[in-house]
């Protein structure tokens, strides 16, 4: 296993405040052997590894692996590994992962997990980051890919695949009837079975590692995790794409969230390097036996809410024995947008708790870009603008092993000042302004335009250190709506409001397919686009006219059918009626000022 080095040629682990630093596997650089850390410099990576065929891997997209070079030679089979640390910002680790119970879904199914700086480790955090950019980058120039790089991000997403196919004189996991109470996985194991288990563990006072349940594993936990590099490639000559995703190999909480520890005890928990289980572990038998009966700590604060719904004697537990309560917290918070749309209807068993787990993850996606999420809610209220974009497609396809680094906020021009001052407050500072107002000579627009033409100007604000970016973008109407049907792919023609989401082609989004609007002849930008969409996962349809060396893109198609519009409010639970898709055309064309429409409403008033 390896370390990453900071651009000083120290450990990245020895850089964290020293009570967490401390609590880390030691491994100097003196002394270490040469495979223990990562270089930085390209000629040092060629010689440290290289990236060959993957040994009995059947899947075609997935042929290569990152392997160490072991005394000058490249034939070795020695996959590299490295440890990484952050703060845990939110966690999938059931077994399952996210896995909704289809055959279908089998396939994508992922366990992952999101790491953070904290509130002290920006600076550490960047130099992890910065190095695994380099690693990534070495891979693809190995691979022969020479496209864009990564979206710059301050979070780390570890992520896992949870089915592999089954094939003959392989060996697969028997599930634990806990781990599959609803057999479905069973139902499917002739086709698709768990290859293995991700180890989670955590470290005790004696200085082991003990086993234990990912339930333990919570928000605000210090945790170090073993990765290896998922190289996954697409396509074929140019129009090859290659994405490296880190894949979780195992995971041990260092300290936790709520752990009070003295600087004697943080002394004799230092242990030597590697993640040794300790097999006699009592801690790990009874914090199952307490979380199996429903007295246990919970997954984070947001899910300790969601298990007091989950009382012995409620409605849930009768109806889905044999979880118990924290497992049916557990069942919700993993679930996916349509399916908790389902469940928060009105009359249905499990309004509360879907409405609720509705808006934790509106809120949890809110603090990303901002500390205090309901003011922003309200302050969307109050100004009549909307969230769109890619951040609320992130909100309808939750679960999807990619993250929104902006967030766009569509507003009218007298409230641009109101917002950008409402953002400066926290720490954000204004980077470029007015780069999209609209051109116009002689009484002529400007064809050459390369921005939405409903749009008059665009302010971007970005705070540091965390790198996250806030776009206002002003309509040039009143109509704050204009803008968002003048996105280049349908995916993105979406807005959010204080508790209501509106999507113009639910069929397609929720499907995780776009297809490509009259807009993108407006938008140089549509192939690197294109492209940035695919690797998250989603398949676009393009008409004939775009440009042909996108038309014949390997995962490109020629049209979705899709002429509905769908809106839910996460409060009451109402969803709004299918209507033709004339109407968000009327919308887009009605230059009326829309600030006294109750925006709680907007569903049913709007669509």
């Amino acid at each position: 296993m390896a370390h990453f080095l900071s651009e000083s040629g120290t450990l990245v682990k020895e850089l964290w405040p020293p009570g967490l630093s401390q609590l880390l596997m030691a491994t100097e650089v003196g002394s270490s052997e040469e495979q223990d850390w990562v270089p930085r410099d390209e000629e040092e990576l060629h010689n440290w590894g290289f990236v060959g065929r993957k040994i009995g891997s059947h899947d075609r997209t997935r042929r290569h692996a990152l392997l160490y070079i072991e005394n000058g030679v490249t034939s070795a089979r020695t996959q590299v590994s490295v440890r990484v640390q952050g703060f845990v910002e939110r966690a999938t680790l059931a077994t399952l992962g996210n896995w909704r119970g289809s055959e279908a879904h089998a396939p994508k199914a992922i366990q992952s997990i999101v790491l953070g700086p904290g509130r002290d480790g920006a600076t550490v955090f960047a130099q992890q980051l910065s190095a695994i950019a380099i690693l990534k980058g070495y891979i693809r120039r190995q691979i022969g890919y020479t496209g864009g790089t990564d979206a710059e991000t301050s979070e780390l997403y570890l992520q896992r695949r949870v089915f592999a196919r089954v094939r003959e004189g392989e060996e697969y996991v028997v599930l634990a009837p806990a781990e599959d109470p609803s057999a479905d996985a069973a139902k499917i194991r002739a086709r698709w079975a768990v290859s293995s288990r991700v180890q989670i563990g955590r470290m005790t006072g004696e200085g082991k590692i003990a086993r234990c349940a990912h339930y333990l594993i919570r928000p605000g936990d210090f945790v170090e995790a073993i990765i290896t590099f998922d190289i996954a490639t697409y396509g074929t000559g140019n129009e090859r794409a290659c994405q490296v995703h880190l894949a979780l190999e195992q995971l041990v909480q260092i300290e936790s969230r709520k752990e009070k520890i003295t600087e004697k005890e943080k002394g004799e928990r230092l242990i030597t390097k590697g993640f040794v289980f300790d097999d006699d572990s009592e801690g790990y038998e009874a914090e199952t036996n307490e979380i199996q009966n429903g007295e246990g700590p919970s997954k984070g604060d947001e899910v300790e809410m969601l298990g007091s719904y989950c009382s012995k004697d409620s409605m849930l537990s009768k109806r889905m024995l044999p979880f118990p309560g924290i497992m049916i917290a557990e069942v919700f918070e993993s679930m996916e947008f349509v399916e908790l749309a389902r469940l928060a209807a009105p009359g249905s068993h499990f309004q509360d708790i879907a409405r609720m787990v509705l808006h934790l993850r509106y809120n949890r996606m809110i603090e990303r870009f901002y500390p205090r999420a309901m003011d922003l809610r309200r302050k969307l209220n109050e100004t009549s603008s909307v969230i769109s974009g890619s951040l609320v497609l992130e909100y309808a396809l939750y679960g999807l092993p990619w993250m929104c680094n902006d967030m766009d906020i569509f507003t009218r021009e007298d409230c641009a000042d109101e917002w950008e001052e409402f953002f400066t407050k926290v720490g954000y500072v204004r980077v470029r302004g007015d780069k999209a107002e609209r051109k116009k000579e002689d009484g002529e627009e400007d064809d050459e335009s390369d921005y939405n033409p409903n749009v008059k100007e665009i302010r971007t604000l970005t705070r540091k250190p965390r790198g996250t970016l806030v776009d206002i973008i002003i309509s040039d109407t009143p109509n704050v709506l204009k803008p968002v049907v003048g996105f280049w792919n349908s995916c993105l023609q979406n807005f959010a409001t204080f508790d209501t989401f509106t999507f113009a082609y639910p069929r397609n989004t929720f499907s995780q397919k776009g297809h490509v609007t009259r807009m993108w002849r407006q938008d140089y930008r549509v192939p690197y686009l294109v492209e940035k969409y695919i690797a998250r996962g989603i398949t676009i349809a393009t008409p004939r006219r775009i440009p042909y060396h996108m038309q014949r893109h390997p995962f490109v198609r020629r049209h979705f059918d899709d002429h509905f519009s769908w809106s839910l409010n996460i409060s009451s639970g109402r969803a709004g009626d299918e209507f033709d898709k004339a109407d968000m055309g009327e919308l887009a064309a009605a230059d009326g000022d829309l600030q006294g429409i109750g925006w709680c409403d907007v569903g049913v008033l709007l669509f």
